[in-house]
């Protein structure tokens, strides 16, 4: 587990998340979320991605994301 910082809806935030966890994850279960969809849950719909990235951010695990 490790803690990262980051701004959700214009509050800087923090969260303790494991290495694996994705995004979706996170916004979902921590921050209670529940908008956030994994859609197709592969990545191939283009739902997931982030706007102004251009790599679909649901599959990709917090650990390889933030920065």
């Amino acid at each position: 587990m490790r803690t990262i910082n980051f701004i959700l809806n214009g509050e800087q935030v923090s969260a303790q998340v494991a290495e694996h966890q994705s995004i979706v994850e996170v916004l979902r279960d921590r921050f209670e979320l529940f908008g956030a969809r994994e859609s197709c849950a592969q990545g191939l719909c283009g739902c997931c991605t982030v706007p102004g990235r251009r790599h679909c951010r649901v599959r990709l695990p917090l650990s390889r994301g933030v920065r």
